[in-house]
C-alpha cells in the first residue's frame, strides 16, 4: 500500500487533513488509530492506586522504577529489591504491575496518519468516532486498527 510520511507543523496540520478529506471524500477518509501501552511506572501507579497504597508512598516507590521494566528495576535498584523482598503490599503491587506492563491502556489517534480508500473506508476497516473532538477535525472517523494492521490489509 502506498505510504507517504510527511511531517506537518502542528498549527497547519489541520489544513492538510481538511484538504485530503475534501479531495477524496468524507466516506473514503479515516484517521489511523493508535494504541498506547502501559509503561512500567504507569502500570505501578495504576495498580498502587487500586491496591489502596497511599499516594505519597506510591510516588516514592515509582521513583525507584528507573529501568524500562519493573523486573529490570528490581534487579538494578537495591532499595526497590529490598522493598520487594520485605513488604507484602509492595510485592503484590509490583507483581500485578509486571503483569500489566506492555498491555494496551487506551486508544488514540495518529497525529497525521490518514487512510484514503478507493471506496468507502468502512469496506476496509472498522471505524469509530474519537471520544472527543480534537482541534478542528470535526469528528472525523478513526480506524480501529493501527498502521501495522492497516498495511497488511
Amino acid at each position: 500500500m502506498p505510504d507517504i510520511d510527511i511531517d506537518f507543523e502542528d498549527e497547519k496540520r489541520y489544513e492538510v487533513i481538511k484538504y485530503v478529506r475534501q479531495k477524496y471524500g468524507e466516506e473514503r477518509f479515516a484517521h489511523i488509530g493508535t494504541f498506547m501501552t502501559l509503561a512500567a511506572k504507569a502500570a505501578f501507579k495504576d495498580v498502587a492506586r487500586t491496591m489502596g497504597m497511599p499516594y505519597d508512598r506510591a510516588n516514592a516507590i515509582t521513583e525507584l522504577v528507573s529501568e524500562k521494566t519493573i523486573r529490570d528495576s528490581i534487579k538494578a535498584r537495591d532499595e526497590l529489591s529490598a522493598l520487594y523482598e520485605t513488604d507484602d503490599l509492595v510485592k503484590k503491587t509490583l507483581d500485578a504491575a509486571m503483569k500489566l506492563e506492555g498491555n494496551i491502556r487506551q486508544t488514540g489517534v495518529h497525529a497525521c496518519g490518514m487512510i484514503i480508500a478507493p471506496q468507502e473506508v468502512i469496506k476496509y476497516t472498522s471505524v469509530q468516532y474519537p471520544p472527543t473532538a480534537t482541534g478542528n477535525e470535526d469528528q472525523a472517523v478513526v480506524s480501529q486498527f493501527d498502521y501495522h494492521a492497516l498495511e497488511d490489509l
